[in-house]
Formats: structure tokens, C-alpha cells, sequence
């Protein structure tokens, strides 16, 4: 019915939503200019051991709802949850790409507010965001008949990847690539933090890899911009939280029906 594909629809970028409307999904679609952020809990597996499975699920569910509002709100696309992981890239666009690499670093650090106020709620302190952001190109398509799922594949979705592993709790690393297309770089801090060889390169080539001060620029309002404080609302144990976003949240945001 019109509510099972208006739910499929939303799982996929608009682009590819369009074409399966119209009967006209392509095998596979390759993207360029994308922004990738991958973002991983630590000490997920830690916690896990303390508490029971419904507690785990709560948690997670408050804190993916809260990253799903601000993904949203920013315009980029979430492209799944696996485990404790999340992935979100700017909107894939085959037709003039915009990075939206602001937006995309701005999600990054209103990650790691949100995690400091869930760790500060369910009282586990080690409980953290780690955070790796790549710039690159992929190939991706609708995957599955029954059950769809928009994946991608590439080397960059690997660089990606690394950008995470390579990076510490509490923290953003960005690569060389994704720096050098972030607007008005001098608002940030970044420091030297490692490099990596890149994958699929085969000369061999390395890129650098840096980390960002999470408390320098990135979740600032528009100028002339109402000072609003829009609130992500979410359920934790049986009753309605709220988790306010970073100061300075866009002033459209409008959080999803609870």
C-alpha cells in the first residue's frame, strides 16, 4: 500500500526514491564529492555487560532517534545503523554534488554532546562517540527484494572507515581529503594525528589524518538567526526525556513525533 512505500521511500536517498516510483531504479548509481562520517559508541561492549538487553535497547534507541533528528534537520542521509555504528553521508546527488561538508562535521559534534548527556543519564562515564570523516566517491545501489537496503561500495568507503578506527573517544578525525573541502577552514583547530595508506591506490599513496577540537566552530547558529533551542525528544525507561540538542541547532529543526 501507499504506507509500505512511503516507508520505503524514506530508507532511501530522494534521488533513488524517485526513480523506484516512477518504475525506474537503476542497478547502480556511483556518487562523487561525498562527505562520509562513521561513527562508532566505545566501550558499547562494556556497558552491555552491565545492564540488561532492554536497557541496551533503550539506550540505543534514544540515542539513534536523537542522531536521526539532527541528520534530518542538517539535510544529510542517514545510510544505516549496524551494531553500535552509525553512518550518515551528505544527500546523494548524481547531478551537481554539494559535499555539504559543514553540515556533515556539525553532525559529528552534535554527536558527541548528545553521548556526553545519555552517558550522563544512564551513569556510565566511559561511554563515548568515536568519529572518522572522509571525502570520497562510491557506487551504490537498492540491495535485496524482500527486505531493501541502499548500500555502497569503494575504496573510499574503506578510507572512510579508517578515518574511525584511526581516531579516539571523544573525538573527530578528519582526512586530508575531507579538510580540504571544509568552507572557512580557519574557524577550526586542527591537530596532526596519523596518516593512512589509502585503499585502492595503487601507488601506494598515504593521507593525513586529522583531529578536529570538538569545542571550536562547527554547531554555530546562521547570523540573524532566532536563538533557539530546539529539544530531540526521546523514551528511556517507560517515560518521555528529553535531549537537548548543541545551542545554536538550526532554527527549522522540528523533532519527530514520539
Amino acid at each position: 500500500g501507499l504506507k509500505a512505500l512511503s516507508l520505503v521511500e524514506s530508507m532511501l536517498p530522494k534521488e533513488v526514491a524517485q526513480s523506484m516510483r516512477k518504475n525506474q531504479l537503476q542497478p547502480a548509481y556511483k556518487y562523487t564529492n561525498m562527505s562520509l562520517l562513521f561513527a562508532d559508541i566505545v566501550e558499547f561492549t562494556s556497558y552491555c555487560s552491565t545492564v540488561q538487553p532492554e536497557q541496551v535497547v533503550r539506550m540505543l534507541t534514544m540515542l539513534f532517534s536523537a542522531f536521526d533528528n539532527v541528520t534530518g534537520a542538517l539535510g544529510l542521509y542517514k545510510v544505516y545503523t549496524i551494531g553500535d555504528a552509525y553512518l550518515v553521508t551528505n544527500e546523494p546527488r548524481k547531478e551537481r554534488p554539494d559535499p555539504n561538508a559543514k553540515a556533515v562535521l556539525r553532525m559529528g559534534i552534535a554527536m558527541l554532546d548528545l553521548i556526553q548527556q545519555v552517558r550522563e543519564r544512564i551513569n556510565h562515564p566511559n561511554l563515548d562517540m568515536r568519529i572518522g570523516i572522509h571525502l570520497g566517491e562510491f557506487v551504490a545501489g537498492v540491495i535485496g527484494t524482500k527486505l531493501l537496503r541502499f548500500d555502497m561500495w569503494g575504496p573510499d568507503i574503506l578510507n572512510g572507515n579508517v578515518c574511525e578506527q584511526r581516531g579516539i573517544a571523544g573525538s573527530i578525525c578528519v582526512s586530508e581529503a575531507f579538510r580540504e573541502q571544509l568552507p572557512d577552514r580557519h574557524e577550526y583547530r586542527f591537530t596532526t594525528h596519523d596518516e593512512f595508506r589509502l585503499a585502492g591506490d595503487r601507488s601506494g599513496r598515504s593521507m593525513a589524518l586529522y583531529r578536529i577540537d570538538p569545542r571550536v566552530g562547527s554547531w554555530s547558529q546562521p547570523a540573524g538567526s532566532k536563538d533557539e533551542h530546539p529539544m530531540a525528544v526521546q523514551h528511556l525507561n517507560e517515560s518521555t526525556q528529553e535531549i537537548p540538542l548543541p545551542p545554536g541547532a538550526p532554527p527549522t529543526f522540528v523533532p519527530s513525533p514520539v
